[in-house]
């Protein structure tokens, strides 16, 4: 499996972030925090899917951006 861990301008609390990403996009993310201190900010992605599955989440992901 392949991860991403990446940052988002404006969040603070990736717990909650990764919360309302489930409840209003359908998109599994990993919250930072759960990766020690320092997470706060960031969120992981796993890319063990396919194509098609991912190009779908990755649009849902950038209407929540938007949104938030």
């Amino acid at each position: 499996a392949f991860y991403l861990f990446f940052a988002v301008d404006g969040i603070a609390d990736s717990r909650a972030a990764a919360f309302d990403i489930v409840d209003r996009a359908n998109v599994g993310l990993a919250p930072g925090t759960a990766f020690g201190p320092g997470g706060e900010a960031f969120l992981r992605l796993c890319f063990h899917r396919r194509l098609d599955q991912l190009e779908e989440a990755a649009h849902r992901l950038a209407k929540w951006m938007r949104s938030v």
